[in-house]
Order: structure tokens, then C-alpha cells, then sequence
């Protein structure tokens, strides 16, 4: 069959190699003059490759970015790190390679790596701001928590003075009672020498 005749496969650079030499064979006229071949069966299997390479290698690269990139884009975090989406986007680029086959292998991955590199400016800005935000909040809790250990300190030391003003009323209440009754004994005391006076 044709196919089989020109061995096409998936290997685009093989492919093209075959395919020369087809079209050297097929186009040679009478005069022994090689012409290029421009169109024909051979020109339309060429663009039926290449269509096919290219939906296949699309369908793959959408995959792997699923598998190994979507995953962090849609949890990012203050623990993740741009060397992280790097790592990523390198297991792609060598299972993409591993499973790419045919003509447009290279260029679809090209226009992958170009949407990449908008999309990545956009994880950066994304990474910073999540990042600045821990950051800030990370200080308004040190905050907070300095501001409840000033105050549990300060309920301590009110309570430990509250605690020693009620020792000390305790000890001079049995000597404000004595001083009361020092002061009825006296009182009485010149009741009795006025009460005398005024007998004499």
C-alpha cells in the first residue's frame, strides 16, 4: 500500500526523510530533471500527518499540564514556591518528549511553552501576593500575641496587689477595733470625772 511504500510513521523527521526521497523518485521527468513535488496523494497524506500529529500532541500536553501543573495553580500557597511550578513544568516537557509523535511535536510544544511563560508571570504575582499576605498576617498574630501576654501579666499583678491590700486590711482590723475601744474607755473615763466634778 501507499503508506507502506513510503513508510510513513510518526517520527516526523523520519517522515520527512521519506518522503524526499518518494518525492525525488516520483518527480523525475524525462529529461532526468529532479522537480519538488507540490501537490497530490503525497502532499495530502503530508498535511493529514501533520493534522493528526497536532491534535494528538495538543490532547497530550493539555494532559500532562493537567497532571502535574493544574494541581498547584489551584492550590497555591504560602508553602509553595516557584521552583515548585519549575519542577513541574519539567516533568511535562520530558513525558511530552517521551509521547510526542509526528511532524508538529515540536511547534505544539512551542506554543505551549510561549502561553507558559504569560501564565507564569501570573503565578508569580499570584505567589507574591499570597506570600505577602502570610507574611502580614503572621505579624498582626505576633501582635496579638504579645498584646494577651501584657495583659495576662497585668491581671496578675492586680490580682497579687488586690490579694496584699486585703492581707493588710486583715491586719489592721483587730487594731482599729482596739483603737474604737480605747476611745469608748476614755470617753467614759471623762464621763466619770465630769460626773464627780460636778458632785463636789
Amino acid at each position: 500500500c501507499f503508506q507502506k511504500l513510503t513508510r510513513l510513521d510518526s517520527d516526523g523527521d523520519a517522515f520527512e526523510e521519506h518522503l524526499s526521497q518518494l518525492s525525488v523518485s516520483l518527480s523525475t521527468n524525462s529529461d532526468s530533471e529532479v522537480s519538488e513535488c507540490t501537490g497530490g496523494l503525497l502532499l495530502s497524506y503530508l498535511q493529514q500527518n501533520k493534522t493528526a500529529s497536532k491534535k494528538q500532541c495538543q490532547s497530550l500536553v493539555h494532559d500532562l499540564k493537567r497532571s502535574h501543573l493544574t494541581p498547584i495553580i489551584e492550590n497555591l500557597s504560602p508553602e509553595i514556591e516557584m521552583k515548585d511550578i519549575a519542577d513541574a513544568i519539567t516533568k511535562i516537557e520530558t513525558e511530552y518528549y517521551q509521547n510526542a509523535k509526528g511532524p508538529a511535536k515540536n511547534t505544539v510544544y512551542d506554543d505551549f511553552v510561549k502561553n507558559l511563560e504569560e501564565e507564569r508571570h501570573q503565578y508569580e504575582a499570584q505567589l507574591k501576593m499570597i506570600k505577602s499576605y502570610d507574611a502580614d498576617l503572621k505579624i498582626r498574630n505576633d501582635e496579638l500575641q504579645q498584646q494577651r501576654l501584657l495583659h495576662q501579666q497585668q491581671v496578675k499583678v492586680n490580682n497579687s496587689l488586690q490579694l496584699q491590700l486585703q492581707e493588710q486590711l486583715m491586719k489592721t482590723q483587730p487594731l482599729a477595733k482596739q483603737v474604737v475601744e480605747i476611745g469608748k474607755c476614755m470617753k467614759e473615763e471623762l464621763k466619770r470625772e465630769n460626773e464627780k466634778q460636778m458632785a463636789i
